[in-house]
């Protein structure tokens, strides 16, 4: 800054919004998410000047193309989410009856509770975009790649009954919450739920494969080793060591890799 001008705080920002092209999405195309984003109901300028930015806005709705998967690498990796401490709250046990599918309809059946508990601290317009946020995570991920887990088990299954091995490796994380020892375990429940799944999808149909070794399954648990430095641990904290997007995208199951064995 100049000298002459120096000073403190003068918070004052200058904002140019830039209106995104209209485009005709193909027909073939699989719209899997929107995207809301609120902007100015203004006239574009002619020349380059900023316009004033008025009180009352528009929503327009983006429309976010995404391919269905077709093949089992397209998939990856394949994130599975969980809610805090789950499956089988306050315990060491590397083990759980749940299978994933149910894991996930109780977490979702919370939307409403995460809503409320991450936006809490905010008002107005902040207040708005956390509900959004975690509204979005909850329906564009959360739910989305339950969906692709049942996919992936179609289009697996299919694969086998053409006579391929398949070893699927997946890896189970947690948030950095409690203790690291305790978080381990967590991670292996985590797994354990989606090898349920796979175990007692459509009665039991890849039993079999499981039994004669077509069907592997390599597992590592890495606990909370991995997360992010920036979730927070706090006990007492649970809007950011629960409730955040963060903490939610530490606490999962990944696919990560597929191998396949032709006969």
């Amino acid at each position: 800054m100049e000298k002459s001008y120096k000073t403190c705080c003068n918070d004052i920002y200058k904002v140019k919004f830039l209106f995104p092209e209209t485009r005709d999405i193909p027909r073939e195309s699989v719209v899997d998410s929107l995207v809301m984003v609120e902007e100015p109901k203004v006239e574009i300028p002619a020349v380059s000047e900023s316009p004033e930015v008025p009180e009352k806005t528009v929503t327009k709705v983006i429309i976010v193309e995404e391919k269905t998967p077709e093949r089992l690498e397209d998939f990856l990796p394949l994130s599975l989410y969980f809610d805090n401490d789950e499956p089988d709250k306050r315990t060491r046990k590397s083990t759980t009856n749940k299978t994933y599918g149910e894991s996930f309809e109780e977490y979702y059946a919370r939307k409403k509770v995460y809503i409320r508990e991450y936006a809490a601290p905010h008002i107005g317009i902040a207040k708005e975009a956390a509900k959004k946020e975690i509204e979005n995570f909850f329906d564009n991920e959360l739910k989305r790649d339950n969906n692709f887990l049942n996919l992936f088990s179609q289009i697996l299954l299919t694969r086998l009954m053409a006579g391929e091995t398949i070893e699927i490796f997946i890896k189970g994380y947690t948030s950095p919450r409690a203790q690291s020892d305790y978080n381990f375990y967590l991670g292996k429940r985590r797994i354990s739920s989606v090898l349920n799944h796979f175990r007692k999808y459509q009665q039991g149909v890849f039993l079999p494969y499981f039994n004669r070794g077509k069907l592997i399954v390599t597992e590592r648990s890495f606990g909370e080793t991995t997360a992010s430095k920036d979730i927070s641990d706090s006990l007492e904290d649970t809007r950011n060591s629960i409730y955040s997007i963060e903490a939610a995208r530490a606490r999962r199951v990944e696919i990560v890799e597929i191998k396949r064995f032709k006969k």
